[in-house]
């Protein structure tokens, strides 16, 4: 769990359309600062607008800051631990992937690690970080095709069992669903108590 003084950071929210502002971060008094990463200039303007429609008191309660470098994960970093490094240097305490996860193998960058050394490095740089993801598992552009994401792989990496499906229709013939993962790291006497 976040400290009094909590940073999280979110990963690719786009304008965070399945997000209800007020009630996530109205009901969560342990946020001090947000971090949000999305490359899109778009969807940044679109957040800080919705983020200007909260409660001044909410507002001035949370710093938020934007950053445009998804670069800093291992699938396109030169670093394969950039992400950990950053994670520290910004002092954050939880990330938050919003749809990230699920378009990975559709995004191009300039850099491109093997997916399986990526996923590797992913998982090293967040193993003592709490974190979570929501992610397209399939979708639907039509009823007859079914496009795979690809995110089968957390769940073997995300020991948490808490696990939530989600299906998302965005138009009568546009379908998504949706698989919502968490991880919590073992604290260190847990690790110490299991092994006497």
């Amino acid at each position: 769990m976040l400290e009094a003084s909590g940073r999280l950071a979110i990963f690719g929210p786009s304008a965070a359309y399945l997000l209800d502002f007020e009630k996530v971060f109205g009901q969560a008094h342990y946020l001090r600062g947000l971090r949000i990463i999305d490359p899109d200039p778009i969807a940044r303007l679109i957040w800080k607008l919705r983020w200007r429609r909260l409660p001044q008191a909410l507002r001035s309660r949370i710093e938020l800051s934007f950053d445009s470098r998804a670069d800093i994960l291992p699938w396109w970093s030169s670093q394969p631990h950039a992400l950990r490094t950053d994670l520290h240097a910004q002092k954050i305490e939880a990330v938050l992937f919003f749809g990230l996860l699920g378009q990975i193998e559709l995004l191009s960058k300039t850099f491109s690690r093997p997916t399986a050394s990526a996923r590797q490095a992913f998982q090293q740089c967040l193993h003592a970080f709490p974190w979570a993801s929501l992610h397209d598992v399939w979708s639907w552009p039509n009823p007859n095709t079914q496009i795979d994401h690809d995110t089968q792989w957390l769940n073997s990496i995300l020991e948490n069992p808490h696990r939530v499906q989600i299906e998302w229709t965005l138009t009568p013939r546009l379908r998504h669903e949706l698989s919502f993962r968490s991880h919590q790291p073992r604290r260190k006497f847990e690790s110490t108590s299991s092994t006497s």
